[in-house]
């Protein structure tokens, strides 16, 4: 019981972050990836560097091991990859994960669309030949 309690009250506070932020409206995402409306963004990095100083505490703590955090190399696939992913942010109105936001909280059919398109890439991409 523990052991899903705490990512599921983390995955719920996470849903109303974003919600309260509106990412679970597709224009709203629009918006701020054309730098239209700044109030999504501002709250967006907030949250991000609200994480990355608890992330910097936690390790500096010793709670996270540092040795288990692995930096991965920059390649072109990589940022390929970032490329395809926002342009398809841009054009669908949503992220993974703002497409679960959007379930609870927007235009519930097209963000369920995209949560099953996430789910199936996830699910297809051990079928693709890496190197």
């Amino acid at each position: 019981m523990n052991a899903y309690l705490l990512p599921g009250i983390i995955g719920l506070l996470l849903g109303l972050a974003l919600h309260w932020a509106g990412f679970s409206r597709p224009a709203a995402l629009r918006d701020t990836l054309a730098l239209r409306c700044c109030h999504p963004l501002r709250s967006g990095l907030y949250l991000l560097g609200v994480m990355l100083l608890l992330t910097a505490l936690l390790c500096w703590l010793a709670v996270i091991d540092v040795d288990a955090i692995e930096v991965l190399p920059l390649s072109a696939g990589v940022l390929a990859g970032g490329a395809v992913f926002g342009v398809a942010a841009g054009l669908c109105g949503f992220t993974p994960l703002t497409a679960f936001a959007g379930i609870g909280g927007g235009p519930v059919w097209e963000a369920l669309c995209t949560a099953a398109g996430c789910l199936l890439g996830a699910w297809c991409l051990p079928l693709l030949d890496a190197p």
